[in-house]
Parts: structure tokens; C-alpha cells; sequence
């Protein structure tokens, strides 16, 4: 690739990147077919050439994130690129040209986020020799402007998948009973649940709906289980406002902790539901049609702008076991632990994760 070649000419989707130091020079390596779109561009500037790099390919190895990352060691470079390719921050230690405006400092109109060497730097910086995990989760709090993961006094998750028989609706039903005070919600096409009248009583807005949905609310298992009418003729007519008003009702009774909802496919509001989850895990399959599936379903959503929700997608891929079974138990773990570490882990420094040989661990690929 010649000495002249720049960012001008390169495409920021779906490609991954390296900065040639020497050379002042992109050079790219083009994306698996089965990985995840990249729809936000993250600069990242620093005068260590090692560390930016190994962040970089973290981040850009990680198949559930959909973000780039370009990484620079001159803030000269990262400006250049971040008028030319609308990079959605820039996460620096020389904020030399950055502009201080009354919220926050700036490069142009691309917002910059001070890469501090000391722990605990306070707000608007992000500490720099943290897990991997922990910053990317700094990141993408940053982007989101949400508060910590684990902030919340009742978190809503949403399980939902554009594959069938993956196991979504055994792993949300594991997933709300680990949780102290967890509710599952059914609101699948299709379900063998006991129906109930809470989808004629949500969407007419009938008073009688806040002292009969205790009622409603069965018990099995020790998991608290509210169904709907199981057809995939009444979910279709769900919007967005519906749930919204049926999750205050649920606020108001001040029993749960973790509120967890069973997505089918029928709503028509559906991309507009994943928006009031706080996360939303998404059951997957390794087989080829099913991977084509997910890459489609990112593809809508990034189609439609909703990069928030992209932000929130969490892969899983699940036993074929009963949600009372200690596979599935297991696994619901396994995610749960994501989540810890997502809310700031302190183990696995960056300088560890660098000198690791490309695709030689799991640390290094992020899978």
C-alpha cells in the first residue's frame, strides 16, 4: 500500500483496522463473513504504540460489539480522521487542539474523552490501564450517556432471537429466576403458558388492571411467571406505550428487581421496544443459515439508526436443557458474569492482553 494512501478512501464498514505508525498509512484486513457490523467509528490516540494497538485489535475482534476502532499515536491523525470519517469519540491522553466547550472538549464536532493514566480520573476521562472488558463497558456507557449497568433499582432485560429453537425462552425463564425479586414475562408468537387477560386489560387501559395484575402473576417453581394470551394475533397489536404503562404498574407494586420479557417476532413495534431494555441477550446458532439470520437482523437495525440498541445486544449461545437444569443454570451464569465485568472488572491489565500472540486465547479474541 503507497506512502499516500490515507483514511480519504477507505470504507468504515465492515472492515477492521490497524495504523501503520511508520508509515502513516490504514492498512485493513477484511471482516469474516459471520462478524458482527461495525456501525460506530472509536478513535483512540496514544503515544504507546503497543497499547493502542492491542487495544484496537481487542475491540475490533469482538464479534457482539458494533464498533470500530482506529487507532492513532498523533492527535493530528485522529483529528484528520475524525473529519473525514464522523468518528463518534476520540479517547486521548494529548488533548493539546481539543476545543473545551461548556460540555466537555471537542475536535470539531467530535466529542473527546481524556485517556488518563490514573485510576479513578472522575467524569469526562476513562481510565486507561483497566480490564479490557472494563473499558470497553466505559465506552460504551460513554456512548449510550447511561449510568452503570448494575445502577438501576429494577432492571429490564428483553431475551429475543430472529432464530427458532435456540432456547430464548428457557434461557429467559433461568435468566429472571437467578434474580431475587425476578419476574418473567411471556410474550412470545406462540406459548403453551396458561393465557391470560393482560393484553385486553393493557391495551384498553382498564383501572381494574392495577388490582388484578397481582393476581395475574403466578408462581412455579419460585420463578414469578406473568403470561399473556400466547398468540401471536394479540401480540401483534403491542406497542410500545402498552409496555411502557405495564412496566410502571409493575414499578409501582415495588416487588421485583429484575423484570425479564420473552420477545416474539409479531410486534410491529418491535425495534422500538428494545429500546427501553437495558440489555437484551439474543440466543444464537452456529449453523450457516442461522448466522445469515443474525447478520440480516443487525443489518435492520443499524438500517433503521438504532446503534443504542445494537449497543445492548448480548450474544448467547445455550444448552438444549431444561431452564431448571444445571446446563442452562450454567449458563445463565456464565452471562450474568458477563455483566460484573462489564460493570468494571480489575483484573487482566492492558499491557497483559497486548503481548498476547493474535488468536493464541480467548482473552485475545474475545469470544
Amino acid at each position: 500500500m503507497g506512502r499516500n494512501k490515507t483514511l480519504r478512501n477507505k470504507a468504515l464498514l465492515p472492515f477492521s483496522f490497524f495504523w501503520d505508525i511508520q508509515n502513516a498509512t490504514v492498512k485493513e484486513t477484511k471482516d469474516r463473513e459471520d462478524k458482527s457490523l461495525r456501525v460506530l467509528g472509536i478513535g483512540l490516540c496514544d503515544a504507546d504504540r503497543e497499547y493502542v494497538y492491542g487495544v484496537m485489535q481487542y475491540m475490533n475482534r469482538r464479534k457482539d460489539l458494533p464498533l470500530c476502532c482506529y487507532a492513532f499515536t498523533r492527535i493530528e491523525a485522529a483529528a484528520e480522521a475524525a473529519a473525514e470519517k464522523s468518528l463518534a469519540t476520540i479517547l486521548t491522553g494529548d488533548m493539546s487542539i481539543c476545543e473545551r466547550r461548556e460540555d466537555g472538549y471537542y475536535i470539531g464536532n467530535t466529542p473527546c474523552v481524556y485517556l488518563s493514566a490514573l485510576p479513578d480520573p472522575g467524569n469526562g476521562a476513562v481510565f486507561k490501564y483497566q480490564s479490557l472488558p472494563a473499558l470497553v463497558h466505559d465506552i460504551m456507557r460513554y456512548l449510550l450517556k447511561e449510568t452503570d449497568l448494575g445502577s438501576a433499582s429494577c432492571r429490564l432485560a428483553a431475551v429475543f432471537s430472529p432464530i427458532g429453537r435456540c432456547g430464548k425462552t428457557r434461557f429467559a425463564k433461568a435468566y429472571a429466576a437467578r434474580a431475587t425479586g425476578g419476574l418473567y414475562i411471556g410474550m412470545e408468537d406462540f406459548s403453551d403458558d396458561e393465557p391470560t387477560e393482560l393484553l385486553y386489560l393493557m391495551k384498553n387501559r382498564l383501572p381494574e388492571l392495577e388490582k388484578r395484575l397481582p393476581g395475574l402473576i403466578r408462581e412455579e417453581n419460585g420463578l414469578s411467571i406473568l403470561s399473556s394470551s400466547g398468540l401471536a394475533f394479540d401480540i401483534h397489536c403491542i406497542s410500545r406505550e402498552d409496555i411502557e404503562y405495564l412496566n410502571g404498574l409493575l414499578s409501582e407494586m415495588g416487588r421485583y428487581s429484575r423484570i425479564v420479557y420473552d420477545l416474539g417476532a409479531a410486534a410491529p413495534e418491535l425495534p422500538g421496544l428494545f429500546q427501553l431494555f437495558d440489555v437484551i441477550y439474543m440466543p444464537v446458532l452456529t449453523d450457516p443459515v442461522s448466522q445469515r439470520k443474525l447478520l440480516r437482523f443487525r443489518r435492520v437495525l443499524e438500517n433503521l439508526g438504532m446503534t443504542d440498541v445494537l449497543l445492548k445486544l448480548r450474544e448467547v449461545r445455550l444448552p438444549d436443557a431444561d431452564w431448571l437444569s444445571e446446563e442452562m443454570q450454567a449458563a445463565v451464569e456464565s452471562a450474568m458474569e458477563e455483566e460484573r465485568i462489564f460493570v468494571g472488572g480489575n483484573e487482566g491489565k492492558v499491557e497483559e492482553a497486548v503481548s498476547r500472540t493474535p488468536g493464541s486465547d480467548r482473552g485475545d479474541t474475545g469470544q
